[in-house]
């Protein structure tokens, strides 16, 4: 196995806490590659530079464009560094429990113009090293059933178990008489927290959905291998949704019990908004915002984005929101609509017109999004609220053998990417081909 380098970075306080390179391999590669060769960087360097490809630190007015970009390609979990001496290719980075661990492979060049040879057998090579180096550190060794490795001390003071169902939402709407909207809700159930080693405990508990029609269930689950079993039952005489999962505690300090997505093509969308904008210099807009009657209307976070490619920095505005605050960056808009919606009819909208100073063409910028190909990013969080309806039911949670836990529950809903793209201009979509043409 050949690697240039192995890094982990705690993600809890983006710092680095161990950074290795092997000489002997850049000097082979410094030959093989020669005036392409690119040098790692130092530890500072790196950090900075692997913060930055992920989106950890704070984005400036140069990185909008970049950041923005529904051309960017994504290779998950490859990427391709960027330096100040030029671009490290592959860097492979696995994330378990707050802490990255990445490392960089060997190449015979630096790949074409966004990404190198997948084949490539370095990449297979730093995937195997990573997860590796991820599972040995998560779990303790086999002789050791003690102590998990993330806990050096023994276990004191009171037993406390934290659950936690995150669920999210990826949702693209077209505003097309000719498109359906795409989306998907998917999530996860997990687990942490402390209990007496020498109890060797097994807990179990239930995921409910009050609410259960055939129109809104769990579609999909997959577990984790410290669940023992999982007992299905749809329908009882109450007519609640039932998944009951019985499980070993946890050797990690966040253990993800399940995972599951939901029935997304027949689900009413929690958040539904309407663009419309023309124009190149100066733009005329409105977007509409309508939350579902069944949505919480308690948000940690309401966020719309509007980004305009191809254009100079906003210039001169006139806009009117029904209720938030705006402002402006560069060639961006940004609304925050507030932690809730201030009316009975749970809508609210903002419209202007927006005047841009003198583009030059930058070929590097977003190639699709010129003149009315444009959308708006919706970001949205609420805490004790989740989209299907799930849950955890509180009273089901039991330990064997008995012993006094202290239980705190938690669920939230977010977005990981809600899009809406402008009904006056076209959008990229992929249409299924007729029959005829795939025989």
């Amino acid at each position: 196995m050949v690697v240039r380098a192995v890094f982990i970075l705690n993600l809890n306080c983006n710092k680095l806490l161990y950074y290795k390179k092997f000489e002997t391999v850049e000097k082979l590669c410094e030959e093989r590659l020669g005036k392409d060769f690119v040098a790692l960087p130092n530890g500072e360097d790196l950090e900075r530079s692997v913060i930055h490809l992920l989106d950890l630190d704070k984005i400036t007015e140069n990185d909008l464009a970049e950041k923005d970009s529904c051309l960017t390609e994504d290779q998950k979990p490859l990427f391709r560094l960027k330096t100040e001496e030029g671009y490290i290719w592959p860097l492979a980075i696995i994330v378990q429990f707050n802490l990255l661990y990445g490392c960089v492979g060997v190449c015979d060049n630096d790949g074409p113009e966004i990404f190198g040879d997948l084949n490539n057998g370095s990449i297979s090579e730093s995937l195997s090293l990573l997860a590796s180096a991820a599972e040995f550190l998560g779990n303790p060794p086999n002789n050791v059933d003690q102590q998990p490795c993330w806990r050096n001390i023994g276990k004191k003071g009171v037993n406390n178990l934290d659950f936690i169902l995150s669920e999210n939402i990826k949702y693209v709407q077209y505003d097309k008489l000719n498109l359906r909207d795409d989306w998907i809700v998917y999530g996860s159930l997990s687990v942490q927290g402390d209990i007496s080693d020498s109890f060797n405990p097994e807990v179990s508990i239930t995921i409910i959905n009050k609410n259960y029609s055939s129109e809104n269930v769990i579609d999909s689950l997959t577990t984790h291998p410290n669940i023992k079993s999982v007992e299905d039952t749809n329908r009882e005489r109450d007519g609640k949704f039932t998944k009951k999962l019985k499980f070993s505690l946890p050797s990690q300090p966040l253990l993800p019990i399940c995972n599951y997505s939901c029935t997304y093509n027949v689900i009413e969308p929690p958040i539904l908004a309407f663009y419309k904008a023309r124009g190149k210099e100066n733009v005329e807009f409105i977007l509409q915002l309508k939350i579902s009657q069944r949505m919480k209307n308690n948000f940690e976070l309401l966020e719309l984005r509007f980004p305009f490619f191809h254009r100079g920095s906003i210039k001169d505005s006139n806009i009117n929101c029904s209720q938030g605050q705006y402002t402006i960056r560069s060639n961006v808009l940004l609304w925050n609509v507030g932690n809730k919606i201030n009316n009975k009819q749970l809508e609210a909208f903002i419209k202007g017109n927006l005047n841009f100073a003198k583009y030059e063409y930058n070929i590097n910028q977003e190639q699709f999004c010129i003149e009315n190909n444009c959308y708006a990013q919706a970001t949205y969080k609420i805490n004790d609220y989740t989209a299907s309806g799930l849950m955890v039911d509180k009273d089901s949670f039991n330990v064997t053998p008995p012993v006094k836990v202290k239980t705190s529950f938690n669920r939230g809903f977010s977005s990981v990417e809600h899009k809406i793209w402008n009904s006056k201009g076209d959008v990229p979509h992929c249409f299924t081909a007729p029959d005829e043409l795939t025989q």
